[in-house]
Order: C-alpha cells, then sequence, then structure tokens
C-alpha cells in the first residue's frame, strides 16, 4: 500500500535530487481528499517538506521550507497535460536553491519553478504512495503504479534532470 524509503533528504542541510514517474490508475474516488504520491513534510504549519498528490485537477507538487512555498503547481496548467502520468523531480542545491521540474505528457514538454529558501530540518522520512500523519499514522493511500523513483545525495545538473524526465 506504501513504501517508506528510509531516506530523510531534509533532516540536514545538504544537495539531494529525488525523481519520481508515477501514473495513476483511475481507481482512487476522489471525494474531497488529495491523494498522496509521495510525502516528506512536517505536518505543522508552515508545513515544511515536499508533498506530490493529485485530485479531480490532476497532480500537485509543491516544496516547504520556511513559510515560503516554491511551486504549487497543477497539471491542467500545462499544454496537453496527461493528468495520469508524471515525472517529477525535486533539487535542493548547495546554496538553498529548490528547484521543482515536471514533464506531464510524452512530447518533453518541462514546466519548472525555482526558489531560493531558508533551511528547516524536516526529520521524516520519504514515503510512496501515502500521507504521514502528524503522529506516524499513515493514509490518503494513492493508488497507482510507480514506475521508478530515484533519490540522489547530490543535486542533479539541469541536463541530467531533463534526461530523466524526457525518457
Amino acid at each position: 500500500n506504501y513504501i517508506d524509503t528510509g531516506v530523510s533528504p531534509l533532516a540536514t542541510d545538504s544537495p539531494f535530487t529525488i525523481f519520481i514517474d508515477w501514473t495513476h490508475t483511475g481507481e482512487s474516488d476522489f471525494v474531497a481528499s488529495r491523494h498522496v504520491v509521495a510525502h516528506c513534510m512536517n505536518e505543522v504549519s508552515p508545513y515544511p517538506g515536499l508533498i506530490v498528490q493529485y485530485n479531480t485537477s490532476g497532480l500537485t507538487s509543491e516544496f516547504r521550507q520556511d513559510s515560503n512555498l516554491s511551486s504549487n503547481s497543477q497539471g491542467g496548467m500545462i499544454a496537453n497535460a496527461d493528468l495520469y502520468r508524471a515525472k517529477i523531480a525535486f533539487r535542493k542545491t548547495a546554496d538553498g536553491t529548490i528547484t521543482i521540474s515536471r514533464c506531464y505528457n510524452e512530447n518533453g514538454q518541462i514546466h519548472t519553478n525555482s526558489k531560493q529558501m531558508s533551511y528547516v530540518a524536516v526529520s521524516e522520512n520519504l514515503r510512496l504512495g501515502c500521507y504521514q500523519t502528524p503522529l506516524g499514522g499513515t493514509g490518503r493511500f494513492a493508488k497507482g503504479i510507480m514506475n521508478d523513483c530515484k533519490i540522489y545525495n547530490y543535486a542533479l545538473s539541469d541536463e541530467m534532470i531533463e534526461e530523466l524526465l524526457t525518457l
């Protein structure tokens, strides 16, 4: 039902890259909740961390550190978006710049947001396929196929991220 990667990419102020390739299988009933594809977030305001989730509007990915939001972009904002398949890369560089790059279709169209943010430690492990409650429980399970997930302990170059997103 979910995967706990055992990796806490935000526990220390170090560069990293996370790549996720996800296909929604259409099995979830969207009522008022969002179903979580990836979650590494402290669920206490201002909610520092990263999350990928989907609902009736499509996939949403966001990254927060301080009260600033790096990105909250829905797949429907991208022309010819495939709301059931997404490749997403989260990258944090040594200078604190967070970059989220997404490819929602097969023609290689990439949408990117970057923002330099102050560091806030998040001790939670990266979980795939579920939300993690403030008490460590699970919920909002996402039904789909994890085609690929890679976690790097360094910041990939723009070229390397583009290659991952367009393969």
